[in-house]
């Protein structure tokens, strides 16, 4: 990428990484079926349990902070699923 610009400008006359490429690491059969990278999202039924549980009224001691705390997991759980 730099030493493309630095060809259009004519500072180096040839990109010295013209030919070159990253090599990917190739993955073995063992590898790809013990993985567990799956992505972390709540299940429509936990998702709706957690939704009317964080609809429910606070008492007024926790309200403020609380309140703060809800949004906070509830995009969380949004964003993972």
């Amino acid at each position: 990428m730099f030493f493309r610009k630095d060809v259009e400008l004519e500072v180096l006359k040839k990109d010295p990484t013209e030919f070159t490429h990253a090599h990917k690491q190739q993955k073995t059969i063992e590898e790809l079926v013990g993985r567990r990278d799956l992505p972390n999202y709540l299940e429509k039924r936990k998702l709706k349990h957690f939704l009317q549980v964080a609809k429910k009224p606070l008492p007024n001691f926790y309200r403020k902070w609380l309140l703060l705390l809800k949004i906070i997991i509830y995009m969380t759980a949004s964003q993972k699923g």
